[in-house]
């Protein structure tokens, strides 16, 4: 199958979702419409033309340009024998006018549902935008994220009671992760990685002051911490969970995360990571598994032999396709 895959170039989410559609031997092609979507647009134009292409998958990531209504149909209209698919990876619904161009926080949901629903296929991480869009006629689908088969496993000493890799300290996103913090800081040694976005100085003794990481240095992060913190983008976001469960699982890594309803779903607490609810828990589980090593070791591996046999981006793929094909629903 020839795939042109239209994606904001964030040096991660692309490679992986590449690497998957590659291993189950598609031709991949690839579109950064980070910067000039109007560039973007024309060379798709001639391009799904030229090469026949029979999927175009555009994703959706933050605070990015994309494709405007009329742009889709123009392709749609000149590409007949083409698929339209979109991939909403995030948990926060965002404002696209029709007219496509920046976004922001979501104010009025009509227009990004007009926007999505010229695709043929509109796949989401959240259970509650999919049910959503399906109600104004959107073909929505949930397809969750997945781990990464290429990147490495290290086995090194630990040197990190708790790490967090990621954004913090945001007055509209991440702010709940802050609070969090400043008190794990308290009770054990920790390590921050990735954007330190607060005027608040309480963390940074512990920032490691580096923004952005590869899939090499996220699994020798993982590989020296303890235990690997997470806290959904939103606390309250119960009907999906983060991106970074598949990665730091699939490194090895145990991993204390949030409790919501999907990632119940998908592991079981205390087998394949585990997971808390409210600071006061998260704090008696960090002291909990910092006093029982081997047992974090043996979740690990739970962990990690899971996503390997069932959640890797190429069965993400797989079931996307699938969706598409008419094989799966």
């Amino acid at each position: 199958m020839k795939i042109l895959l239209s994606c904001p170039n964030d040096g991660q989410t692309n490679n992986f979702i590449l690497n998957g559609l590659q291993s189950l031997g598609h031709e991949c092609y690839f579109i950064d419409h980070r910067v000039n979507i109007d560039q973007a647009y024309q060379f798709a134009e001639s391009f799904i033309a030229e090469e026949q292409i029979d999927l175009m998958l555009v994703l959706h990531l933050v605070n990015t340009q994309t494709y405007s209504v009329k742009m889709i149909e123009d392709l749609k209209y000149k590409n007949p024998q083409t698929k339209y698919a979109a991939w909403h990876l995030d948990t926060r619904i965002v404002e696209h006018s029709p007219e496509g161009g920046s976004i922001h926080f979501v104010k009025d949901f009509l227009p990004f549902t007009k926007l999505v629903g010229v695709y043929d296929y509109f796949f989401t991480i959240s259970r509650e935008i999919r049910d959503s869009l399906r109600m104004s006629g959107v073909n929505a689908h949930l397809l969750n994220e997945g781990y990464d088969e290429f990147a490495p496993i290290f086995d090194l000493p630990k040197i990190y009671d708790v790490s967090f890799i990621g954004q913090f300290g945001h007055g509209l996103i991440h702010k709940d992760r802050f609070p969090y913090l400043e008190k794990i800081s308290k009770i054990c040694k920790l390590k921050l990685f990735g954007s330190y976005l607060s005027g608040k100085q309480s963390l940074m003794p512990f920032y490691a002051k580096r923004q952005t990481y590869n899939s090499v240095d996220h699994s020798y992060i993982v590989a020296q911490t303890h235990i690997n913190w997470s806290l959904g983008i939103k606390a309250e976001a119960l009907d999906t969970f983060s991106a970074r469960v598949y990665r730091i699982l699939g490194a090895g890594g145990f991993l204390l995360h949030n409790r919501t309803e999907l990632l119940e779903e998908y592991f079981v607490d205390g087998k394949h990571l585990a997971m808390y609810d409210g600071v006061d828990e998260c704090l008696d589980k960090i002291d909990f598994y910092l006093k029982n090593p081997d047992l974090m070791k043996d979740i690990a591996a739970q962990g990690q032999l899971l996503v390997s046999q069932k959640y890797k981006f190429s069965d993400s793929m797989t079931t996307m396709l699938d969706i598409i094909a008419g094989r799966h629903e």
